[in-house]
């Protein structure tokens, strides 16, 4: 029965391989072609080779016969991995180099100045420091944007926080500062407003806004003005122009001049919320000063505190 058994196994292996075709079976065992262990793309490059090995002291002419048998023997495997990862991170790299840009190379922060127009509708000569980048590649917010680690969008950092706080107590402050030639308007405080060339807007006791508000006015914002989110019952905007939401629709400026409504509403707004480097700064700006500056323009809001809202 063994015999049998060892008959039919031979029988069948002789039927699989006739179904195989010799030149691909011969293709498959070739060895002629392959690469010598440990000698790649660089060593070729390099015109590198293996020594001979000699017969000295204990290495007999039969042990070097036996590691030659067993490099030969070895299977010849391909860092197909390896090269994928390498291959993602080069195209990674070149599609934030050609995005984003590059930093200034070094070690310190570099100035940078220029003259662009401000929020005041004068040019003005304004500099800022920029981190350089010892590794030649993007900024450092340009990484945090391509996902790299920053501990503040981990977890809450205290001194962030306590300048953002700062921040909206100062923009709570705030009115709107109209220019007299009808040139625009810009959220500002009331030193920085000039009574020359411009009135200051800010609701008070003596001159409240709608529905009695004392916190505003806002140039470009105002509840009785904005359409989607209503200020309606029971979803009332505060009496705090730093919880206000951001104004997705509102009344255009052309029926508000119409009906000579507020002049915080009828004014062309000039400046709006710039986003400035990783640690949480923000300023009312024009597009020009934000772009200089590398910052994120936000044309859609009126107040910085319209994206601290939901940080706590």
């Amino acid at each position: 029965m063994a015999a049998g058994l060892h008959i039919s196994c031979r029988l069948e292996a002789r039927v699989g391989r006739s179904r195989i075709w010799k030149r691909i079976l011969d293709h498959c065992f070739d060895n002629s072609d392959r690469r010598q262990y440990g000698m790649g793309v660089s060593g070729r490059l390099f015109g590198r080779s293996f020594r001979h090995m000699r017969n000295r002291g204990s290495l007999h002419r039969h042990d070097v016969n036996q590691v030659k048998h067993q490099l030969d023997e070895m299977e010849d495997y391909r860092p197909y991995f390896t090269w994928w990862v390498s291959f993602v991170q080069v195209a990674v790299f070149l599609l934030s180099i050609l995005c984003y840009g590059i930093a200034p190379y070094g070690v310190s922060v570099k100035q940078q100045s220029g003259q662009v127009l401000m929020a005041s509708l004068s040019i003005q000569t304004v500099a800022y420091w920029e981190p350089e980048n010892f590794w030649w590649g993007p900024r450092a917010a340009d990484l945090i944007h391509l996902g790299a680690k920053f501990a503040p969008c981990m977890r809450k950092d205290e001194k962030i926080f306590r300048d953002i706080e700062e921040q909206r107590r100062s923009e709570r402050e705030t009115g709107c500062c109209i220019r007299n030639d009808d040139s625009g308007c810009v959220q500002s405080s009331r030193r920085e407003c000039s009574t020359r060339v411009s009135v200051w807007k800010k609701w008070s006791e003596l001159a409240k806004g709608p529905n009695g508000r004392l916190s505003g006015s806002v140039c470009g914002q105002d509840p009785d003005y904005c359409k989607e989110p209503a200020s309606v019952p029971p979803h009332e905007w505060p009496d705090d122009i730093t919880r206000w939401p951001i104004c997705r629709k509102r009344t255009s400026i052309q029926a508000v001049r119409k009906f000579h409504a507020a002049e915080h509403m009828a004014c062309e707004v000039i400046g709006h919320p710039c986003c400035i480097g990783i640690h949480g700064e923000c300023r009312i700006s024009t597009r020009e000063y934000c772009n200089f500056v590398r910052g994120y323009f936000h044309e859609e809001a009126t107040l910085c505190s319209q994206f601290y809202f939901n940080l706590n």
